[in-house]
């Protein structure tokens, strides 16, 4: 879960997309890592990224991500990042 700051607003006073993409990157690495075969993951491709409403600062955001498929050394990684408060 992470708390958004102000920092993370973009010039319409939402959380900046690119701040959300970041945070499911870097997840989606970690994961990789932990269920892969103790080597540094590489991203070969990244699949649809859907934002379905802005999200205000000061909201909290649950980021979960799963393996939903591993093929030798192929691992997919789904993140979704949903908000648990909405601070409007």
């Amino acid at each position: 879960m992470i708390l958004t700051h102000i920092a993370d607003k973009n010039t319409h006073g939402k959380v900046f997309g690119g701040f959300v993409m970041k945070e499911s990157l870097e997840l989606a690495w970690v994961i990789a890592y932990l269920n892969g075969d103790g080597t540094n993951p590489v991203y070969i491709h990244i699949d649809d990224v859907t934002f379905l409403r802005p999200i205000p600062i000061g909201s909290i955001i649950d980021f979960k991500a799963c393996v939903s498929y591993i093929k030798e050394s192929l691992i997919n990684v789904q993140v979704t990042a949903d908000i648990i408060k909405d601070n409007e």
